[in-house]
């Protein structure tokens, strides 16, 4: 069972990264970079409902939403649309 997968750099997430449900569905992916103090999420990132619909997706710089970040109900239509 796995429940993440990525790489550790001096003991950090770095680089690209996958989260699961314990169910073995995908949760989420995305990359973290090295932010001031902590790691953060860098580039597209997306979510996903447990039934492997798209729950939502968009970018971080910085480890903060930038730009549209759109989200879906479990069926897969959007139902938001929000810039950042």
């Amino acid at each position: 069972e796995i429940k993440r997968q990525g790489i550790y750099k001096d003991g950090v997430p770095y680089g690209p990264w996958k989260d699961y449900y314990r169910e073995g569905q995908i949760k989420s992916e995305g990359a973290f970079s090295n932010g001031a103090d902590k790691p953060v999420r860098e580039g597209k990132w997306t979510f996903y409902h447990k039934n492997g619909q798209v729950e939502k997706e968009g970018v971080y710089r910085g480890g903060r939403k930038k730009g549209t970040w759109k989200e879906y109900n479990t069926l897969g239509i959007e139902v938001s649309k929000k810039t950042y």
